[in-house]
């Protein structure tokens, strides 16, 4: 029943990281069109033109970092299932469990604050008078940014803790090493959208140690004691 349970649950684990690799070409896509929209849009703001094309520039690169985040939802809710599953198992993996709800939260975050710049982008496009009653709500959003920032590093470090103790229970270095990169990837990728690209780094090798796991002669068989 144990080893049947870390299978599905790896299994799980495995089909988030497809998931994730998913949102992460979604989100390269996303940043090179937004880098390409800011240039448009510093163009169009020293031509002349009216700040309402500066909001249709950004839109599009905006609704695709939508996307790309309502994608990587969806495989957050994978891993949830999968330490859920594993944690039943094993009380080690509490801490991923745990780190999933935060990783949720912070991904809903996401969600909304992008809706929210769409909507602080159009106040501006509309009008100065009113982007200016909208002040404070841009230094709010800010905020709140960096708050949910927080909150996902301290969820991505929790879930790459308890991948570094699947990849130590099944002797895979390729799953721990996954987990770093993955961590130390997307907070590279935080700091620049010109990083987002290697952020698909770390779902394409957890995706490797998980299915090498799963593969193995004796799949999600632990080498070592729980």
């Amino acid at each position: 029943m144990a080893v049947a349970g870390m299978a599905n649950g790896i299994g799980k684990l495995k089909m988030a990281m497809l998931i994730f690799i998913a949102a992460s070409v979604v989100g390269v896509i996303g940043s090179i069109l937004s880098y390409s929209a800011e240039s448009g849009a510093l163009s169009t703001i020293s031509s002349g033109y009216s700040v309402g094309a500066v909001f249709s520039a950004l839109l599009v690169p905006l609704a695709v970092a939508v996307i790309a985040s309502i994608i990587a939802l969806v495989g957050v809710f994978y891993l949830l299932g999968g330490f859920k599953l594993l944690k039943q198992v094993s009380a080690r993996y509490n801490i991923g469990y745990i780190g999933s709800i935060l990783y949720i939260v912070s991904e809903i975050g996401v969600v909304i604050l992008t809706v929210l710049a769409l909507y602080f982008i159009y106040a501006l496009s509309s009008s100065y008078a009113i982007a200016s009653q909208y002040a404070g709500f841009g230094t709010a959003v800010l905020g709140l940014t960096a708050i949910i920032g927080i909150l996902a590093i301290i969820a991505v470090i929790l879930i790459v803790i308890s991948f570094w103790r699947i990849g130590a229970e099944y002797q895979n270095s390729i799953v721990q090493i996954g987990g770093i990169l993955w961590v130390v990837l997307n907070i590279a990728a935080s700091l620049s959208s010109l990083l987002s690209v290697v952020s698909i780094i770390g779902p394409i090798i957890l995706f490797i140690g998980f299915n090498q796991i799963l593969n193995s002669p004796a799949p999600a068989q632990p080498k070592t004691k729980a």
